[in-house]
């Protein structure tokens, strides 16, 4: 069965439309985590799950609840040992906050991009976390009568 792209691009815009990014206009100021995420501290199998392989699209919260949950032991406690020994986790809770806000912010871009792609073409965008891994947002794949022509 292939996904109804329009009508996940319909329900996409119509989360776009109810995100109050007025909610979250302090995390753009906070800038304590900024270094490279190790690959086990990036969000991008979650954004994935949530925005591109289902449409069981969530608030930002609700994603930091679920990344915070799923990256707690080991991962982010190794990181806070690293970079913020000595900090509060309420310190560096809200660090990650901040960070994977801006990231959730250009993914949903991306995903949106995505959306209307394939919602308007025959030739579908492919896109994973570990493609986003590997700096390959989205592969295009192309039937063997693709034309492309100035």
């Amino acid at each position: 069965m292939s996904r109804n792209w329009k009508k996940d691009l319909d329900k996409f815009e119509n989360f776009l439309e109810n995100i109050d990014i007025k909610k979250y206009a302090h995390l753009r100021m906070i800038k304590t985590v900024e270094q490279d995420l190790p690959r086990d501290l990036l969000p991008l199998e979650i954004y994935y799950r949530y925005y591109w392989d289902t449409t069981n699209f969530k608030d930002y919260d609700d994603i930091f609840r679920i990344y915070w949950s799923e990256k707690l032991s080991p991962y982010i406690y190794n990181f806070i040992k690293k970079y913020f020994y000595g900090c509060s986790l309420q310190f560096v809770e809200e660090g990650f906050k901040a960070r994977l806000y801006r990231i959730w912010m250009s993914i949903l871009t991306q995903f949106h991009f995505q959306y209307l792609w394939n919602a308007l073409f025959d030739e579908k965008l492919i896109s994973n976390p570990k493609l986003d891994m590997m700096g390959i947002d989205a592969i295009v794949e192309l039937n063997p009568n693709f034309q492309f022509k100035p």
